[in-house]
Parts: C-alpha cells; sequence; structure tokens
C-alpha cells in the first residue's frame, strides 16, 4: 500500500510540504525558529524527500540518508532544550497534511487502508526521531559529566617539584580513577616529588573512600613520588579506625599547612 500511495504524495509533494510547514510553524514555532537560525531551513522538505524514497521500497522502516536527517534534527532541538515532544509532534504533523492529499485523490474505498498504512508509517518516524534525541541526550549529559569530572579532578602545581589535589564531594570508583590517571600524568610531566591529597572538602570517609586513597598513594610512590594526606580531622580519623582500615606508612597530615611543610622538608633533602 505504502507504493501505491507514493506516487500520489510525490506528485503533490510541493503542496504537501507547504501545508506541513504551515502546521509546524503553527504549533511548533520555537522549532522552526531555531532551525532556521541554525542554517536548517529546509530539514523538512528533506525529510519529505526521504519519506517518499522509503515509501518506494514499499517499505515502513526508515534507513539511509531518511535517519540521519531525523536524527540531525533531533540533536539540533536537544542542543537547543527543545523537548522531544516539541520534535515529535513536528514530525506528527505531516499525518494530517498527507491525509488531507490522500482523501482527495484516493477512491473513498481505498481510504481507510491508506491511512492505516500512512499512520503506521508516520508513527515510524516519530519513533527514530524519539530515539535519535534520546541518543543526543545520552551523549551530551556525556560529554556534560566528563567536562565536570576534568573540573572535578583539578591537578594544581603550587610550588616546583610539588602537587596538590584538593578533592571535594563524593569520592567513588570512577572519580578515583580519574584522579589517579591525572595524577600519575602530571607526575610525569612535571618530574614533581611530592603530590598532596587535600581530603577536607570531602564529606564521608568510608572504607571505600580509604582504600582509593591507598590505592592512589601506592600508584604515587611507583612513580617515584611521596604522597601526602592533609585534611585528616578527628571526626575521619576516628571512622578511618572503626573501619578497620590501616594507613600505616602512608604520610598524613591535619592541615594542609602541615602538608605543605612536610613536602618542602622532602623537596629541599
Amino acid at each position: 500500500m505504502l507504493q501505491e500511495i507514493q506516487p500520489i504524495l510525490s506528485e503533490h509533494r510541493k503542496a504537501l510540504c507547504d501545508a506541513w510547514e504551515l502546521d509546524v510553524v503553527h504549533q511548533c514555532g520555537n522549532l522552526v525558529r531555531i532551525l532556521e537560525v541554525e542554517g536548517n531551513g529546509d530539514v523538512f522538505q528533506r525529510i519529505l524527500d526521504g519519506a517518499l524514497d522509503v515509501m518506494a521500497q514499499g517499505q515502513v522502516e526508515s534507513g539511509g540518508a531518511l535517519t540521519e536527517t531525523l536524527g540531525g534534527l533531533s540533536r539540533i532541538m536537544t542542543m537547543n532544550n527543545v523537548s522531544p515532544a516539541e520534535t515529535a509532534r513536528a514530525i506528527f504533523a505531516l499525518r494530517p497534511a498527507a491525509l488531507g492529499v490522500l482523501r482527495l485523490k484516493l477512491p473513498p474505498e481505498k481510504i481507510a487502508g491508506a491511512m492505516e498504512v500512512l499512520n503506521t508509517f508516520i508513527d515510524r518516524l516519530g519513533l527514530i526521531t524519539l530515539d535519535a534525541y534520546q541518543e543526543s541526550r545520552e551523549l551530551l549529559i556525556s560529554d556534560q559529566q566528563r567536562v565536570v569530572d576534568e573540573f572535578s579532578v583539578p591537578v594544581v602545581k603550587i610550588w616546583d617539584k610539588i602537587l596538590l589535589i584538593p578533592l571535594v564531594g563524593m569520592l567513588d570508583s570512577r572519580r578515583t580513577q580519574q584522579m589517579m590517571e591525572t595524577l600519575l600524568t602530571a607526575i610525569e610531566n612535571t618530574q614533581s616529588k611530592v603530590a598532596i591529597l587535600d581530603i577536607s572538602g570531602i564529606p564521608i570517609v568510608d572504607t571505600l573512600v580509604a582504600r582509593h586513597l591507598i590505592m592512589t598513594a601506592s600508584a604515587t610512590k611507583l612513580m617515584g613520588s611521596e604522597c601526602i594526606i592533609t585534611g585528616i580531622s578527628a571526626r575521619i580519623a576516628k571512622t578511618i579506625i572503626e573501619v578497620g582500615v590501616d594507613l600505616e606508612g602512608m604520610l598524613t597530615r591535619t592541615s594542609l599547612a602541615d602538608g605543605l611543610k612536610l613536602a618542602f622538608s622532602i623537596t629541599e633533602a
């Protein structure tokens, strides 16, 4: 049936596209303005051309250029914080425009079957758009998380041969791995002798956090540097003892100032 209605829609492509774009302007004006600013004002023409090509093959599933165009629309909308509902609504606006053409050109007995096939096809286009929106959203969140992670583990060269990592917030396995990689790279690049991990900004030091700190200190020693853990308050010290973590052999200090004094003595030795 798709192959039967495709020539009709293709013959009236311009009128169909004009009617569709008019509906989109009325229903999703913000989306249209964004597309024009982004230089993609012809995106609905390209979607329609791709849809007609797919119809000519008798497929309900999309593919190739059509999928890419729908994905591009979703990515633009994601970057501009347009809701997936508004993006899908723009795609579904093709339905009444296409049905209007078919009602004029098809015999009455074929209208119901054509409507069913067309509805299924356009619903599929909407689902592809929503799937692409979700993928784009997850990618955007992942990129944002990577940027946050980079700022959440800053390595500061505070003196010749001395590095400082001020830790703030929760320390989980992923963040510990990033901290270790960032620190070891910085030690290699700067040839530092001392790395100070200040944990005064970590709200909870449990068994997992303590083990992460031990792993980081051990990795630092393998690089030929000393690791000093500062910011160990009475509460944190009590917690470490209660959870049974042994920090014997590790360099620790209550304050960052005391840690700096120790670091200077090590580098000057």
